[in-house]
């Protein structure tokens, strides 16, 4: 039998419903499940990318493999195997540590500030008293511990990571602070310039969508603008000439195919030696401002979802009798 995309609600616990704490009611669920599907889509496109590269008989065999030089030099179909099958089956996130049904929320709003001398809130949402006295958040060793390792994991004091509470998802999650007024102010709303952002935190996943997310449209709806390649693999393109970069085709599906990455195979897996590489001239090793190794290029979501975006227009887009290439970061044909 053919293969097909779980439905969202398999995948997901998510609201479209106004004013419900994380909803994303403002998109709404058609631009939902168009997500998924191009997610899906750049899943399958990937591991055809990947396939192609090592097939001479394939019809885009020699764009395939200049695709997979520049980005991956060997790359791992079972990184993309773990995400279209989740996208089919749904099932454990955090490379299998997480039974629960993760969260897809929108915005910052999901989620309170709180701070070590809170009310502590129980798995039922309920505040936590003893002999009619108030347990504090800082009373628990566990929430201490949790704490300390997740400043560990940011190379911070622990005064400065926080515990927020989300009626949402009835649990805590940790973080920084994004401003010292609203304490719902988070990523999305902060100065870190977010898209989006996943947290494998016992006991769920979590994938939060944050409004840049659904600035871009669906796969290759933006018209390529390609320019004829004239040096292969050259670092950057001819000074008169004004190029398309990859990030301008950018669209919702290739957002949450990246973050389905750090959801699936969970953050330690999928964040290379330093940290995420979004930049497409250090990833594929062409700035001397970073040495990118092929287990770096393994291990960042963004290189995969560079390299499917890429693909889906060598599949789908022209130029005259040509297809369209992004294998050096900008559009090109032969």
């Amino acid at each position: 039998a053919k293969s097909s995309r779980a439905s969202l609600k398999k995948l997901f616990r998510y609201s479209v419903v106004s004013e419900a704490p994380g909803g994303c009611s403002e998109y709404g669920l058609d631009a939902l499940n168009a997500m998924a599907d191009d997610a899906y889509t750049l899943a399958k496109e990937g591991l055809q990318a990947v396939k192609d590269s090592q097939d001479t008989s394939a019809a885009t065999y020699a764009e395939a493999d200049r695709l997979m030089a520049a980005m991956f030099l060997n790359p791992s179909s079972k990184r993309i195997n773990g995400v279209k099958g989740y996208l089919e089956n749904g099932g454990n996130t955090d490379n299998g540590q997480l039974t629960n049904r993760p969260f897809l929320l929108c915005g910052d709003l999901w989620r309170v500030r709180q701070d070590m001398s809170s009310q502590m809130r129980d798995s039922t949402g309920t505040l936590m008293e003893e002999d009619g006295k108030a347990i504090k958040i800082s009373d628990i060793p566990a929430m201490v511990e949790r704490q300390a390792s997740v400043a560990k994991k940011e190379g911070v004091d622990p005064s400065l990571i926080y515990p927020y509470w989300s009626d949402a998802t009835v649990s805590y999650t940790w973080d920084l602070k994004y401003g010292d007024g609203d304490p719902t102010i988070g990523p999305c709303q902060g100065t870190t310039d977010a898209i989006a952002f996943t947290i494998t935190e016992p006991p769920v996943g979590i994938v939060v969508l944050c409004p840049k997310t659904f600035s871009g449209g669906r796969l290759h709806s933006v018209a390529a603008e390609p320019v004829v390649d004239t040096s292969f693999y050259s670092s950057k393109p001819p000074d008169d000439v004004t190029v398309q970069r990859i990030k301008a085709i950018i669209g919702p599906g290739s957002v949450l195919y990246h973050e389905l990455f750090h959801l699936y195979w969970g953050q330690s897996r999928t964040t290379p030696s330093g940290n995420e590489e979004y930049s497409f001239r250090r990833m594929t090793g062409k700035s001397s401002s970073r040495s990118f190794t092929t287990a770096d290029a393994l291990k960042n979501p963004q290189t995969y979802a560079y390299m499917s975006l890429a693909y889906d227009y060598t599949l789908n887009v022209k130029s005259g009798s040509y297809p369209v290439e992004f294998y050096n970061g900008w559009a090109t044909y032969k």
